[in-house]
């Protein structure tokens, strides 16, 4: 159940912390889910995953045109170099993980470009891709965050030691990292700070952005099995 009627109190909760608890359950199965405890455990089969990470790729790429349209709106220098070094980030060493994973799995070119999106994440792309266009500086935020936020708190749940398999164990220490975390903090406190001028019409189109994020990686999930 979601709760996208709820009023932001900020006597009560940060906006950041409001956004998570509109998402009620729903938080709860997109970092619980099947696929990142049996991740996590190292029981994930590897067609499995080889289905996830073509898929994934696409959700990077949108990723990162969404993190290019941030730099561009950020309100100062600051939060400018912050986007610019988790865009770097994403180009650089998660790139390379990804180049290095489709080795391993043996994924040919042809697999990473021809191979029919789900349903689930080609909604991601097109949601993310109209936020890049028509969104507002938290609107982007919130998205972010969502999608950032719930691969924290999956992996961070992970106990070591990690799976031998390294396309997995370097993908839970990709989103469970002192850098990573750092930046995530810094998300939600840029999002606290900004939107405290959003009315309450303003704060919900936020709010439903968010769980639809949430929402899309549940789906996401779920699809990588069947």
């Amino acid at each position: 159940m979601v709760d996208t009627d709820k009023n932001f109190n900020p006597k009560l909760e940060k906006f950041s912390e409001y956004l998570k608890n509109c998402s009620g359950k729903l938080w709860n199965e997109a970092t619980n889910h099947k696929f990142t405890n049996d991740l996590n455990d190292d029981k994930l089969e590897d067609h499995i995953f080889k289905i996830y990470i073509i898929q994934d790729y696409i959700f990077i790429e949108t990723l990162v045109t969404l993190i290019g349209k941030a730099v561009y709106l950020s309100p100062n220098m600051n939060s400018k170099i912050k986007w610019a070094n988790f865009l770097y980030a994403i180009t650089s060493d998660e790139n390379n993980y990804f180049q290095r994973s489709f080795d391993a799995l043996d994924i040919s070119k042809e697999e990473r470009t021809n191979t029919k999106l789900f349903l689930t994440i080609s909604d991601f792309s097109k949601l993310m891709h109209e936020v890049a266009n028509t969104g507002t500086y938290e609107e982007i935020l919130a998205v972010i965050l969502a999608a950032e936020w719930v691969y924290y708190t999956w992996a961070s749940n992970a106990k070591k030691p990690y799976p031998k398999r390294f396309y997995l164990s370097e993908w839970i220490t990709l989103h469970n990292n002192s850098y990573f975390k750092g930046t995530l903090d810094w998300i939600k406190k840029e999002l606290d700070i900004t939107s405290q001028k959003l009315t309450i019409s303003e704060q919900h189109k936020v709010a439903n952005l968010f769980i639809k994020i949430v929402r899309l990686e549940v789906s996401f999930f779920d699809a990588c099995y069947k």
